[in-house]
């Protein structure tokens, strides 16, 4: 479903990510692993041109993006749910969900995917009218997730969407990343719980300044021994 070959961005003088080629299957969960520093979220921002290419390509659903303002690669479906939410805190729960409905294919259908993602998140229908700013952590990244959800992706990009949860939200949410995937959408998960986001991955790699030093099924990188050690606490 989408590809990289070679890409090589940076910020500013700073080489941050260096020949990064890979592809992710449609209907997977990708999970991205790495420390803190080491290029994860500017790889998605990348995909979601964002940030501009220094070198290589990028292809989504066989056409090349990589030269594609932001607005054109949500149009395709390739949607991002940013770190630190983003969202609007002085407009409402719906107003935050209607917005992720801006391009035009997304808002055909905007009234039905409302009430899936109304029965995917049942406190969003009953704080419907509460400004996001006054909603609890959890409420918040359900609702970052939600207005994704919004834009009918095809690919849909989290990241660390279990940052700053309780544990009892963070096992709800990985439930939530299993149902939104068997319902059809392809996932690239960039995600601190390294251990949860390999257990329900198809596929993943590893990023290690700036480079890709493992990938393969998300089973067997749970199972390398640098993995274990270095971001399991193996």
């Amino acid at each position: 479903m989408i590809s990289s070959k070679e890409l090589n961005v940076y910020y500013r003088q700073v080489h941050v990510l260096k020949d990064i080629s890979f592809e992710i299957q449609k209907g997977e969960i990708c999970s991205v692993v790495g420390a803190n520093g080491a290029g994860k979220s500017t790889l998605i921002n990348s995909l979601s041109r964002i940030l501009p290419l220094k070198s290589g390509s990028i292809s989504f659903n066989g056409e090349d993006i990589s030269q594609y303002p932001p607005h054109r690669v949500v149009e395709l479906g390739l949607i991002q749910v940013p770190e630190g939410r983003k969202l609007f805190p002085s407009l409402t729960v719906l107003e935050n969900l209607e917005l992720g409905a801006y391009q035009r294919r997304a808002k055909e259908k905007r009234e039905d995917t409302l009430r899936e993602v109304f029965s995917l998140f049942p406190i969003l229908d009953k704080r419907r009218a509460q400004l996001a700013g006054t909603l609890s952590g959890g409420e918040q990244q359900m609702l970052a997730l939600g207005r994704g959800l919004m834009s009918l992706p095809r690919l849909l990009m989290m990241d660390e969407p279990s940052l700053g949860l309780a544990p009892l939200i963070v096992k709800q949410m990985f439930n939530t990343i299993k149902q939104i995937n068997v319902s059809g959408v392809t996932i690239l998960l960039v995600e601190q719980n390294a251990r949860k986001a390999l257990a329900i991955s198809d596929s993943g790699f590893v990023i290690e300044n700036g480079k890709i030093t493992i990938s393969g099924k998300g089973s067997e990188i749970a199972e390398n021994e640098h993995t274990r050690k270095a971001f399991l606490g193996l």
